[in-house]
């Protein structure tokens, strides 16, 4: 059985895998759990490597509304609860510090209102406005192109 401040340990490190899976936040997350469950062994770091895939995807894929992050932490709670009972003193200690600096920094992170952002993303609790003067072309990230002076409709481009 694990004391109280490590199962508050516990349900910072769930949380912070349940709310964070899935979004924008999770490319800077993930390595740093991955980092951590490195020192259980390849074989245990890739398992876990697996579920925390299959987390992010089932996360992903599930409408906010339904209850896929609240069984997503209850999950990792129980996962987290075993790697932890499988620790000496030492690395339990280490291992409850690690999951609660992640809970605090996902805190942190999402102060921006809970707005997140992927790669080539910008992300904004409010407006962003954009204003090109002077025949400027203000892009942040475009694929698909654009024609900078097109031409003007008229009897030479009708065709």
């Amino acid at each position: 059985m694990l004391s109280d401040p490590l199962m508050t340990a516990v349900a910072a490190g769930a949380g912070a895998i349940a709310r964070t899976a899935g979004t924008g936040l999770w490319t800077g997350i993930r390595p740093r759990i991955e980092e951590w469950f490195a020192r259980l062994g390849e074989g245990r770091a890739r398992a876990l490597g697996t579920q925390l895939d299959a987390t992010a995807k089932t996360l992903k894929d599930t409408p906010e509304e339904g209850g896929a992050r609240k069984d997503m932490e209850v999950t990792w709670t129980i996962r987290l609860q075993d790697i932890l009972l499988e620790l000496d003193e030492t690395e339990r200690i280490e291992f409850a510090g690690f999951l609660t600096r992640l809970r605090d920094e996902v805190a942190a992170a999402r102060t921006d209102g809970g707005a997140s952002a992927g790669d080539h993303s910008v992300v904004a609790g409010g407006d962003i406005n954009v204003n090109a003067r002077d025949g400027a072309v203000a892009v942040l990230h475009n694929e698909g192109g654009f024609q900078v002076n097109p031409p003007r409709p008229g009897p030479d481009t009708e065709k």
